[in-house]
């Protein structure tokens, strides 16, 4: 006798009889008032159902949560009937057919994407199209072990020398990706689970290149003096720690010069355009929220900032029609061709070639060089850790600390100064 297959069917919330058809499900309310369901979604071995279980506060919770898992496990199993040699007929085998890769995407546009910024979201793409599809992706799920997964992980290591910042990230999006798998009952367990991170190590070079010299600052500087724009910006960024896409969504009514503070509560950010079959065909600018909650904050301008950013002003009004550019709604950084804010891929192709007319291309300077500078900086003067976090607006100092300040020769040399008082004042 073979085992039979149930066939899912989807139910509107709005229109859910008081009596089910097979293969909706069932839905109660306890007595205390907890909504749950109930789907049967195989047989075991024994001979016994296989059910999958789901519990809200309402019955349409309970509803919802009833239709994606049948909407998913309908679209992720294949049924097969394979000969049965010990019944003596047939038996149908009901396997997930969904890739690791498909269910790194699900996780990713289905769950993940609305509570990560647009960045993060892009960086995570990436890390799927370019580390996991070429490798593993194409395994399907009821085939992919912790082997596997440790293989691939070595690798990005041993042989590819990625960053230890990249490696987790993979693990982790196959970490949440496998756990969303089991909760939807379409795999047992998480292989990704027993996988260890291969000691990586930390490339010292590439953080000190982070770090602007103060040679190197003293050029840009000087060279900007000659373009009001680019003094604008470059003082601002190295001055004030923005990062770049809250540069561009800067206002005039952000700035308070009397009170020499700068108000962040926008920033300018890529986000993803969908075709209807749910794939990526471009990427939009918008003018939206900051990265994270903290990244709301109110910062601190020091003179140099204040005068460059009133000089770009008072050339904006000299210029002919240019009264509108500096009304209080007006971008800071407006690119006079479309009225609009500059787009960070406008913005750098502007900011290069400033590098290239003044000699500085070879020195690297990427605009994201400033904000490590800026925090750098306050260290060095001794300024509290917390102060540094707030004013970079990071939700937690450990960033503040492990990413965005390094070891420069004046914080070496500090060192031996507080030893030496020290010691001066033992022998007092």
């Amino acid at each position: 006798m073979s085992k039979q297959t149930t066939i899912y069917t989807l139910q509107s919330k709005n229109t859910a009889p008081k009596r089910r058809s097979k293969g909706q499900g069932t839905i109660w309310q306890d007595r205390n008032g907890k909504w749950r369901g109930q789907l049967v979604v195989g047989m075991k071995g024994d001979g016994t159902s296989e059910r999958r279980s789901f519990s809200g506060t309402s019955r349409d919770e309970v509803q919802r949560k009833l239709n994606e898992f049948i909407q998913l496990a309908n679209a992720s199993f294949e049924t097969r009937a394979i000969p049965d040699e010990e019944i003596g007929g047939v038996e149908t085998v009901v396997r997930p057919r969904i890739t690791v890769a498909q269910m790194a995407q699900r996780w990713l546009w289905d769950y993940k994407r609305i509570e990560i910024c647009s960045k993060t979201c892009e960086w995570y793409e990436h890390l799927i199209h370019s580390m996991i599809e070429p490798h593993i992706g194409g395994v399907m799920l009821s085939r992919v072990n912790t082997l596997a997964i440790q293989t691939l992980i070595n690798r990005l290591v041993m042989v590819d020398n990625y960053a230890a910042r990249t490696v987790r990230g993979v693990r982790s999006i196959l970490m949440q990706s496998f756990d969303l798998a089991n909760q939807l009952g379409l795999m047992q367990g998480n292989p990704a689970v027993g996988v260890k991170l291969p000691k990586i190590r930390r490339r010292g070079r590439k953080d000190e290149e982070k770090v602007i010299p103060m040679e190197i600052r003293a050029k840009v500087l000087q060279a900007a003096q000659a373009e009001p724009m680019m003094r604008a910006a470059i003082t601002t960024l190295l001055f004030t720690g923005l990062r770049i896409g809250e540069l561009l969504a800067l206002r005039w009514s952000d700035l308070d010069y009397t009170a020499k503070t700068l108000t962040v509560d926008e920033a300018v950010v890529r986000r993803p355009v969908y075709n209807e079959q749910g794939d990526r065909i471009a990427l939009k600018n918008v003018v939206a929220e900051p990265k994270t909650d903290d990244s709301y904050r109110t910062v601190r301008l020091s003179e140099p900032v204040i005068e460059a950013l009133q000089a770009w002003q008072a050339y904006l009004k000299d210029e002919r029609y240019g009264c509108w550019l500096v009304r209080p709604d007006s971008f800071v950084f407006t690119n006079r061709k479309t009225r609009k804010p500059y787009t960070y891929t406008g913005f750098r192709a502007v900011y290069y070639h400033f590098l290239e007319r003044n000699g500085l291309k070879e020195c690297h300077l990427n605009l994201h060089s400033y904000r490590h500078t800026f925090a750098t900086m306050l260290v060095e003067a001794g300024m509290n850790p917390k102060v540094v976090q707030s004013q970079l607006g990071h939700t937690s100092v450990n960033t503040t600390l492990g990413v965005y300040t390094h070891i420069t020769p004046a914080l070496s040399e500090s060192v031996s100064v507080a030893l030496e008082h020290v010691y001066q004042q033992m022998n007092a």
